[in-house]
């Protein structure tokens, strides 16, 4: 006998004993069994009896087998209060009697299959597979149905969880932000009205902390932005433009820093870009200053590689191993370094935003020693880029 079985429940809606017998014989004969279906029938004879039956019995019916001409109301206006009443029970309709046209009624009206009843009683050959293919369509619809549901519950959880999310990042976002810089102007003001009484490490200690908590609420709210954004405005830039802005805006920090930043471009590639990508080239350029050993130098590349514009930082300091090569481009990911601090998010941030560009990014060694980031874009937005990124 054939071990995985499919039981089930027949509601059997036919007036005639005789019908009724062989059909029941025809359903639970050894045949039947060995080919994986096990029916349990349940017998009526009229319309009415089957509707209190499916309404009173606790049974869960998996599909009627529903006779044309019975007494009282007809098979198809049974049928027809049952799928609009919306019982979800495939319903099988068979008859010796009624013509195509009926047999047309019967499917336009939502049941699952017609079988014409014939004299030689041929059909009993295919009705176990017409009521097993019945049942295993519908149970599928309520599998997907049930699916649906699931899916339409998670997206509401979903998008309440992104409201309390977005809630959350605007209090980040300006809250926290405004007594973060408040105390960091406190700080400030005390340590310069109050210079012979102030503990000047202390005081640094404390401008150094609230700037980085300040950086930290402006790299989260940044990272939540980008994340929520699949679009960005393009315009055909000069990337060399976009370098000198970056390092305009850290000249400070290359002071402080003591090193010397190159760029070695000459030519005036061009590529469709939105002004965040200076951000990236600032932050690239920061972590190359940080990580720099004093006085060495950082130099800046631009080149065409496949009609993509790639660009590049080359630093000559510790380098990054192998196994971080990737992971620092992740949230909240950063190397040790003794004297360097960070919230994490600035790789990350790059990524997104060169990501939004249809571009990569990714570092390799230095053969001199040191790290090169790389950033590749394409210079025709409808062209996949395909830089060889590692």
């Amino acid at each position: 006998m054939n071990e995985n079985i499919e039981d089930i429940n027949l509601l059997l809606i036919e007036d005639n004993e005789h019908d009724k017998v062989i059909i029941e014989k025809t359903l639970t004969n050894e045949f039947v069994l060995n080919s994986g279906l096990n029916f349990h029938i349940t017998q009526c004879n009229s319309a009415e009896d089957a509707l209190k039956i499916i309404e009173k019995n606790d049974k869960s019916f998996g599909v009627l087998l529903v006779d044309y001409i019975l007494p009282g109301k007809s098979g198809l206006e049974f049928c027809e209060i049952i799928i609009n009443k919306k019982i979800e029970i495939p319903i099988v309709f068979f008859s010796g009697l009624g013509t195509i046209d009926t047999a047309v009624a019967a499917i336009k009206m939502g049941v699952s299959d017609y079988i014409i009843k014939d004299n030689t009683r041929q059909y009993l050959k295919f009705l176990q597979y017409t009521l097993r293919n019945a049942y295993l369509k519908q149970k599928e619809i309520n599998a997907r149905r049930k699916a649906e549901a699931k899916l339409a519950k998670y997206a509401k959880t979903l998008e309440r969880i992104n409201h309390y999310k977005e809630l959350f990042i605007d209090i980040i976002r300006h809250d926290l932000l405004n007594f973060a810089n408040s105390i960091n102007m406190g700080v400030r003001l005390l340590t310069e009205y109050e210079k012979e009484e102030a503990d000047d490490e202390t005081s640094k200690s404390l401008i150094k902390s609230t700037n980085q908590l300040i950086e930290l609420i402006q790299n989260a709210s940044k990272f939540s932005n980008l994340e929520n954004i699949s679009e960005l405005d393009f315009k055909e830039v000069n990337i060399n433009d976009y370098i000198t802005y970056a390092l305009e805006n850290i000249e400070h920090i290359i002071l402080e820093k003591k090193i010397t930043v190159n760029n070695l471009t000459e030519n005036n590639l061009t590529a469709p870009a939105n002004i965040l990508l200076i951000d990236v080239f600032i932050n690239i350029l920061i972590n190359a200053a940080n990580y720099a050993y004093e006085g060495k130098v950082v130099e800046t590349e631009i080149s065409e590689h496949e009609n993509n514009c790639l660009i590049s930082f080359i630093d000559y300091g510790k380098g990054i191993e192998d196994r971080h090569k990737e992971t620092i481009f992740q949230r909240f990911e950063r190397l040790e370094k003794k004297g360097i601090k960070g919230t994490g998010l600035g790789l990350a941030i790059c990524k997104r935003i060169i990501e939004l560009h249809n571009g990569k990014i990714w570092v390799e060694d230095n053969p001199s020693g040191g790290a090169v980031f790389k950033v590749s874009i394409p210079k025709d937005r409808s062209i996949q880029n395909n830089s060889l990124a590692i």
